[in-house]
């Protein structure tokens, strides 16, 4: 069977901006072997967000238990049920109602309720393996979506790139190219970044900012020279490498003209990168083994072989989940806090 790994690494360093950023609700580290003795648990009271499939969670519920057990979790039964609101799911986490729950990492932080041991990761496939748990522990994924901030291809961004450690001022003299505010890796991560190494300063102090409808839009600004500087997707120098070569008077296979430059990431080269703002997680009540290591590796490892990434989109809010360690989300709370949403 084909197995899509995501596994746990990073404990990400809690800085001090943005005003009193707090402590994200944490978890344990994930293992990398199952447990040796197993968790027995009678019954999984499972919620899940409100107007998803509801065929695919029964079918998802009825094969979690035997899915659970390869890694040495043992569920007599799972009793499904779909929230209403992410208020009403955390104060059901809280009291004891909902063993595990799927909401908004915006929703959980604000209410509270239990404690995060998944958020939302990349999905990665990898080869066949007979070996399931080999296969979920093989990669190693951060939660959330980071961004990095690169440099154009322009006279000013080339002079912003040679500085290790540019002032707000020379930050502050660029034009910049972001996109819409509710984006993660194209607005609110450069937004956090800002916030935390430029004395609470974010895109909003910037004086030369444009917002642009894609990432294409955004590359095709910086191969022209209209911008200076600007925050991209960790894959996004990899997806457009070919597109940012092709040369401006032929099209790609999509139909899109070429941006006529050389080397994408020598062109863009990386000034900063950020870290993670999770949207979705999944959270334990506090109490019963759940929040341990050995019930995050089995939920981790069941998620990937039980959904595809399309699947789990539709169900759980992610296409991928990741295990979150201690202070994990605090990126995220610290961009709520920037935001004003927190």
């Amino acid at each position: 069977m084909r197995y899509r790994a995501l596994a746990a690494v990073l404990a990400l360093t809690l800085l001090s901006a943005c005003g009193t950023a707090g402590n994200g609700s944490g978890s344990a580290a994930v293992s990398d072997q199952p447990p040796e003795e197993p968790l027995v648990l009678d019954t999984l009271a499972l919620e899940v967000p409100s107007g998803t499939d509801t065929a695919l969670a029964r079918t998802f519920a009825e094969a979690l238990p035997g899915e659970m057990a390869k890694y040495g979790v043992e569920i007599a039964s799972v009793e499904l049920s779909f929230g209403t609101s992410p208020a009403a799911t955390a104060q059901a986490l809280a009291e004891g109602g909902v063993d595990l729950a799927f909401l908004p990492a915006a929703d959980f932080l604000r209410y509270g309720g239990g404690r995060a041991i998944l958020a939302d990761g990349e999905a990665v496939t990898l080869p066949e393996t007979e070996d399931p748990a080999a296969a979920v522990t093989a990669a190693a994924l951060s939660p959330g979506e980071r961004a990095e901030i690169v440099t154009a291809p322009t006279g000013y961004g080339r002079k912003l790139a040679s500085r290790p450690e540019p002032s707000w001022e020379e930050i502050a003299h660029a034009r910049w190219g972001v996109l819409e505010p509710g984006n993660r890796a194209g607005y609110r991560c450069l937004d956090l970044w800002l916030c935390d190494y430029y004395e609470d300063n974010g895109i909003a102090d910037l004086p030369d900012v444009t917002v642009f409808e894609s990432w294409e839009d955004l590359l095709r600004a910086a191969a022209e020279g209209d911008i200076d500087a600007l925050p991209l997707g960790m894959s996004v120098r990899q997806d457009y490498a070919a597109l940012w070569r092709l040369a401006a008077d032929r099209t790609d296979e999509a139909g899109r003209r070429g941006l006529g430059r050389r080397d994408i990431q020598a062109e863009l080269p990386l000034l900063a990168e950020t870290e993670g703002i999770a949207a979705q997680v999944a959270a334990v009540r506090e109490g019963g083994g759940l929040e341990s290591p050995a019930f995050a590796f089995a939920l981790e490892a069941s998620l990937l072989a039980l959904l595809s990434p399309e699947q789990c989109l539709t169900l759980l809010g992610a296409e991928a989940f990741a295990p979150v360690e201690d202070n994990a989300l605090a990126p995220t709370r610290r961009a709520l806090l920037a935001a004003g949403t927190a």
